[in-house]
């Protein structure tokens, strides 16, 4: 087994894979936005939701009814927020998602399957993948979806896991 790169070192990777120069700059615009949204909703429902427990004034009920509130709804709205921009990418783009990769198992080689067969009916795609969590692409080349449904199908059930790439032709 190899040792990771360290955490300063440059993975090299297709272009449009990896974020560079400007599109590095459009990345950390879009972790703000995200940032915003997530915080912008968090604030404002446990501002509702003090509002809500305070009203005939503070009782020690209501101040761990606030305290679970705040530990429980950071998840919901990164659910919601994580939904809302998927939704967007997959459907309300007009140009499509230009690059995307999705996790397989050999436990559950299906779930691959129905990404590859979503992936077909969004566009033409071109694929490679990467084993565990190497993030080192396999074939250095690019496929269509039969080859990389014939490759997943074959992945010995030792190799676990991994990430597929996709890029649309």
């Amino acid at each position: 087994m190899t040792e990771p790169p360290p955490l300063n070192t440059t993975l090299e990777a297709p272009a449009g894979m990896w974020p560079a120069g400007a599109l590095r700059d459009r990345l950390r615009r879009r972790r703000r936005t995200v940032l915003a949204l997530n915080a912008g909703t968090y604030a404002a429902l446990l501002a509702a939701m003090a509002a809500v427990a305070g009203a005939g004034g503070w009782t020690l009920v209501d101040v761990l009814l606030l305290a679970c509130f705040a530990v429980a709804t950071p998840w919901t709205v990164l659910g919601f927020w994580n939904a809302v921009i998927g939704l967007w990418l997959l459907h309300g783009r007009a140009d499509g998602v230009p690059a995307l990769s999705f996790e397989f198992t050999t436990i559950a080689r299906a779930v691959g399957e129905r990404c590859l067969d979503r992936l077909e009916a969004l566009g033409p795609h071109r694929f490679d993948y990467a084993l565990g969590e190497t993030q080192a692409l396999v074939l250095g080349r690019w496929v269509s979806a039969a080859e990389m449904r014939a490759i997943l199908a074959e992945l010995p059930h030792e190799a676990n896991s991994g990430d597929v790439y996709a890029v649309l032709s």
